[in-house]
């Protein structure tokens, strides 16, 4: 069996960006990877690379960031922590906290609620700067099953 995994971390800092994407990080081999395609809701991530792993980072509205996140496959389902992650955090003399993850059936959950027109009860906001914190409550409230057994009535 294989999946995809989207993990979230928090950064124990906020960091502008410019201090991220001004080559200062290159002396720890970490350098930025353009994008071989930007979509509308990707605009404001950014990729940083060690050369083999690349991390998503989050820019907010304000140019600031707070979240880097990374997508794995998975086909062994053993954890997996990329060194490039390490690399930012020592780099930045910070520490990253993991604050969530999320698999395909919580994203196929959300698009399905959408595309049918069910209330999912979590409006994603690429712009909330609270998306990430309201994404764990969503989970964590129950919403989610709620959203699922409507989905699965839904398609019944």
């Amino acid at each position: 069996m294989s999946y995809n995994i989207y993990f979230v971390y928090k950064m124990k800092d906020k960091f502008l960006a410019a201090d991220i994407f001004d080559g200062r990080l290159e002396r720890f081999g970490l350098k930025e990877r353009q994008q071989e395609c930007v979509k509308e809701w990707s605009a404001r991530r950014r990729l940083v690379s060690d050369g083999e792993d690349e991390l998503a980072v989050e820019v907010e509205l304000d140019g600031s960031i707070e979240y880097v996140a990374y997508g794995w496959w998975s086909r062994s389902g053993q954890g997996y922590h990329p060194d490039v992650l390490e690399k930012l955090v020592k780099a930045l003399n910070t520490e990253a906290e993991a604050v969530y993850c999320s698999g395909e059936d919580d994203l196929q959950l959300l698009f399905y609620c959408d595309e049918h027109g069910i209330d999912s009860g979590l409006a994603y906001d690429q712009d909330d700067p609270l998306r990430h914190e309201k994404w764990i409550e969503w989970k964590r409230s129950g919403r989610y099953a709620e959203a699922e057994a409507a989905a699965t009535a839904h398609a019944k």
